[in-house]
C-alpha cells in the first residue's frame, strides 16, 4: 500500500483506483466479519410517478428511486441491477440508489367506489439480519416528491413512514413501511357511471304513469330493466372479485335493478286487473283496500262525469216556476231531479267514481308510483350520503 501513497508521474486517479482494487480483492485474504456494533441502515425513496393502480388485481405500479430492497410482486431486477454503483463517502457511509418500476400488492377498499381513497404500503425489511446485527430507520425526508409527476386518475394526498419490529423464532427483525394515500379523481366515473345509474333509477316508477290502453307498459319496464343489467355488468367489470367489502355502487345498482324487475311484475298485475271483465265481482277486501289507499295517498284520478239528463219540457216548467218564485218540487236537496215518468239522474258534476276494475287498476298504479319514488329517492340519498362521508 505504500507504493500508492505517492502518485507516479503520468498516473491518473482512475489508474490508482484500479491498482487499489486489485490489491485489496485479489492479493489479500479477507474474511466476512460482522461489525462489533449494530449497523444502522437509513431507508428512503424518491417517488417519480404513479403509473397504474390496478383495482381489479389489487396492485400498484410506481416509478421510484429506492435506497434499499422492497418486497415485490414480480421480480427484483431493479435491486440486483449490476450497473447501479454503490457509493462510499469519506466517513464510511455506503449508499445504494437503484431505480425501477415496482409493482407491489395493495389491498383495495372499493366500498365507496368511485369516491374511494386507497392506502398502499411499501414494506422494507431485513430478512438476513436481526436487530442485534442491523436495524432499519426512515431517512429524513423519508419520501422525496421533488420530481413527482401527478397521475391523471389518482391524487396523491399524503405520504408517511412507520418503523416496526417483527418477532420470529426468538429473533426480532426491523421493518420500515412507507404509506401512500391516494384519492381517486371521480369526475370521469361520476359522469359515465354514477349519473346514468341515478337517472335511470328515476325512470323506473314512470311505468305506472302510462295508460293501460297504450300497450307500452311492459315494453317500457323491460327496456329499463335490460339497461340496468348492462350497467351492472359495466360496474362489476372494474371491481375486484375478492374484495372484502362490496361496492356500494354495485349494491345500489343491484337493488334498483331488483326494483325494476319488481315494477315489471306489478305492471303486468295492473294490466290484468284493468282488463278483467266487468261481470267478475270485485272482492270486498280489494274494494276496501282501494278506498283506503285513495284516502291515504289521495291520488288525482280522473273522475267520471255523469251526464245531466233533463227533459226539455221539465226544463221550461222549472224555469217558469223559478221566475214566479215558486220552489220546484221535482228537485230534491241532494241534487237529484225526479219526475213521475222520468228516471233519477245525478245533476252534480263531481260524483264519486264507480267501483270498477279500471278504477282499482288506476288506484293500484297511483299507489305504486308513490311507493317506488319513495324507495328509489331514499336509496339515492343513502348512497350519496354514505360515499361522500356526509353521515
Amino acid at each position: 500500500m505504500a507504493s500508492l501513497s505517492s502518485r507516479a508521474p503520468g498516473v491518473g486517479a482512475t489508474d490508482l483506483e484500479m491498482v487499489l482494487k486489485d490489491q485489496l480483492l485479489n492479493h489479500t485474504r479477507m474474511a466476512t466479519v460482522r461489525p462489533s456494533r449494530v449497523t444502522m441502515v437509513h431507508v428512503a425513496f424518491r417517488l417519480m410517478s404513479i403509473n397504474t393502480v390496478d383495482v381489479r388485481n389489487q396492485q400498484l405500479s410506481r416509478h421510484l428511486v429506492l435506497f434499499f430492497s422492497v418486497h415485490r410482486v414480480d421480480d427484483l431486477t431493479a435491486i440486483r441491477e449490476s450497473s447501479v454503483p454503490i457509493r462510499v463517502d469519506s466517513v464510511g457511509r455506503v449508499s445504494l440508489s437503484p431505480p425501477g418500476i415496482l409493482v407491489t400488492a395493495c389491498e383495495m377498499d372499493v366500498s365507496k367506489f368511485p369516491y374511494d381513497t386507497q392506502i398502499c404500503p411499501i414494506d422494507v425489511m431485513s430478512y438476513g439480519y436481526s436487530t442485534r446485527e442491523m436495524t432499519l430507520g426512515a431517512q429524513n425526508p423519508d419520501v422525496d416528491l421533488k420530481y413527482f409527476k401527478p397521475n391523471g386518475e389518482w391524487d396523491l394526498q399524503k405520504v408517511w413512514s412507520q418503523t416496526s419490529h417483527i418477532k420470529e423464532h426468538n429473533f426480532s427483525y426491523a421493518k420500515v413501511t412507507f404509506y401512500l394515500q391516494l384519492k381517486r379523481r371521480s369526475m370521469y366515473h361520476g359522469l359515465n357511471m354514477v349519473l346514468p345509474v341515478t337517472v335511470m333509477s328515476l325512470l323506473t316508477p314512470l311505468v305506472f304513469l302510462l295508460p293501460h290502453d297504450s300497450g307500452e307498459k311492459i315494453g317500457y319496464s323491460l327496456t329499463v330493466l335490460l339497461a340496468y343489467v348492462v350497467l351492472l355488468s359495466i360496474v362489476s367489470a372494474g371491481l375486484p372479485t375478492s374484495a372484502k367489502k362490496p361496492s356500494l355502487l354495485g349494491l345500489f345498482t343491484a337493488m334498483v335493478m331488483t326494483m325494476s324487475g319488481l315494477s315489471v311484475v306489478m305492471a303486468i298485475h295492473s294490466l290484468s286487473i284493468f282488463h278483467r271483465p266487468s261481470h267478475y265481482p270485485i272482492p270486498p277486501w280489494q274494494a276496501r283496500l282501494s278506498r283506503c289507499i285513495l284516502s291515504i295517498a289521495k291520488p288525482k284520478l280522473p273522475k267520471r262525469r255523469t251526464p245531466r239528463v233533463v227533459s226539455p219540457i221539465m226544463e221550461q216548467v222549472a224555469e217558469a216556476k223559478e221566475e214566479k218564485g215558486q220552489k220546484n218540487p221535482c228537485i230534491k236537496e241532494d241534487g237529484i231531479r225526479s219526475t213521475p215518468n222520468a228516471p233519477m239522474t245525478v245533476t252534480s258534476a263531481d260524483t264519486e267514481e264507480e267501483m270498477t276494475w279500471q278504477f282499482v287498476a288506476r288506484v293500484y298504479d297511483a299507489f305504486s308510483l308513490r311507493l317506488f319514488f319513495f324507495l328509489i329517492l331514499s336509496a339515492i340519498a343513502a348512497f350519496f350520503l354514505t360515499v361522500l362521508d356526509l353521515v
